[in-house]
């Protein structure tokens, strides 16, 4: 924070300087003209000016070089001009004037370099010995602004240095807290994880199925409480700065498949999951897979807390780069979206929006920084678009490496599969929905370049498979259910 304060007040300091550099050569040059002081200065001020202006734009050479040479360029004009100007008392204001714009620089030996050479300007176009008296007061005045700077300089970085003794504590302060915090979260977590393993034995040997379900009931509690366990021994390890990335090679397809089956119980019934993969993605890629995983998971998790009817669409794609890929994953939910305030605060930590949201299951409001700090630590990146009442839109972008470049799906004789598809899509009212399977099916086709039959009942399946022996199905959750045995 002190840094980005510093940097700020730095670039108005600059920006001042140049714009005060370029308002006196405009009035040098004026007065060269009007007065007819020196013509052959002009160009050099004017050359000046265009180098300073330069410098400026290129943020060559280093910060502080600029800043002294740009209060010199502006000393040496304020001599030039007080040892000419016709009224000698016109220097006064522009030597007061120059000294708050050189204070911006925090440099005391810039003030009183400005003040030393406006005041011997001054005196060096005395031509009338009564005159010294209102010099002097002049000169007084002048001197009287500078101890005003610099004793104000004085007392803003004494101000400057509690502040940011003060904020070193606190920092110190907030990382010991988050030290306690996960501390205590490891020594919570191997309890709670006996507890869940034990009700999961006992829920296998009980018999009576009321007590049954009490122990599920417990078990569940426990899982949650697992769960948001993990997401504080994330959070900390994010705000540390301490993540360790162990990179692996891995297949897409398996982790997305051990990541629904973690994300079943948090699904309503009443949701759609849709995943779709580019079946033309690389088989087996080299990433934290750990890291990988519990981004996919916070924000999947997110779009099925925040939406009460349609469903989640997961669209992952890559784009070929020279280090392999950039795997880019899109999440879409059907919510209520966000509105721009909403938006805004959607990486703060502990942040949960309620605005309309009818949320399935609770949380710390930890996901969304989580997944944006692994991401950042996979050197990629996280955005979200959302709109109220049009949902909400997640974009991942996580680089990764090729292991092996064949596709990681993909048939080696079309004739030897016959692929159908049965779905009612009648039945799913959000037309969203709709389309996010169609997608999802029109991208695997293809991709592996096979023809579709597509039936809408569970009869019109049966006529089908009659008529050709189906090697693979597509099929929604509910339209299993019609007939599992026979689709089985």
């Amino acid at each position: 924070m002190n840094e980005i304060k510093r940097d700020e007040t730095r670039t108005v300091a600059h920006v001042s300087l140049v714009t005060a550099i370029a308002v006196f050569s405009v009035v040098l040059v004026v007065l060269n003209l009007r007065g007819g002081w020196e013509r052959w200065v002009i160009p050099i001020i004017i050359a000046v000016a265009v180098s300073c202006l330069v410098m400026h734009i290129t943020a060559m050479p280093q910060s502080r070089i600029r800043l002294y040479a740009y209060s010199i360029v502006l000393i040496v004009y304020l001599f030039y001009y007080n040892t000419n100007t016709d009224i000698l008392y016109n220097g006064t204001p522009v030597v007061m004037l120059l000294v708050i714009v050189i204070s911006m620089t925090r440099e005391k030996r810039l003030i009183w370099a400005c003040i030393v050479t406006g005041s011997l300007g001054m005196v060096m176009r005395i031509s009338d010995p009564s005159e010294a008296g209102r010099v002097i007061w002049h000169v007084t005045l002048i001197v009287a602004e500078g101890a005003i700077a610099s004793g104000m300089l004085k007392s803003s970085e004494k101000s400057s240095e509690i502040y940011r003794e003060r904020i070193a504590k606190l920092e110190l302060d907030n990382k010991s807290a988050d030290d306690f915090l996960a501390n205590v979260s490891h020594e919570i977590r191997t309890p709670i994880n006996a507890v869940i393993g034990l009700t999961g034995v006992c829920i296998d040997k009980e018999k009576d199925e009321e007590i049954a379900e009490d122990l599920r009931s417990v078990s569940e509690a426990g899982r949650r409480i697992a769960e948001q366990i993990s997401d504080i021994l994330d959070y900390s390890e994010t705000e540390r700065d301490s993540i360790s990335v162990i990179m692996e090679d891995y297949r897409l397809a398996s982790l997305m498949n051990d990541l629904l089956i973690e994300l079943k119980p948090y699904k309503s019934p009443d949701l759609e999951l849709v995943i779709d993969i580019d079946p033309t993605l690389p088989a087996v890629l080299r990433t934290d897979t750990l890291k990988l995983k519990r981004i996919l998971w916070h924000v999947i998790l997110n779009g099925l807390k925040y939406t009460k009817e349609g469903g989640v669409y997961v669209g992952i794609t890559s784009t070929v780069q020279e280090y392999g890929i950039n795997l880019c994953v899109d999440v879409t939910d059907t919510g209520v979206g966000m509105t721009p305030e909403e938006l805004e605060r959607v990486f703060e930590r502990f942040y949960q929006s309620d605005s309309g949201r009818t949320r399935v299951s609770g949380g710390l409001g930890l996901g969304m920084p989580i997944a944006l700090g692994f991401a950042e630590a996979l050197s990629g990146f996280l955005t979200v678009d959302s709109k109220p009442d049009a949902g909400t839109t997640v974009h991942i972008c996580i680089p990764q490496t090729v292991v092996n470049e064949e596709p990681c799906m993909s048939v080696r004789s079309k004739d030897e599969f016959n692929v159908g598809a049965f779905l009612r899509f009648e039945r799913y009212q959000d037309p969203n929905v709709r389309e996010f399977y169609d997608k999802m099916i029109r991208n695997i086709v293809k991709g592996v370049r096979m023809t579709l039959r597509r039936v809408d009942s569970i009869e019109n399946l049966k006529v089908l498979n009659g008529n050709v022996e189906l090697s693979h199905l597509f099929i929604g959750e509910r339209e299993y259910m019609e007939d599992p045995e026979y689709i089985d």
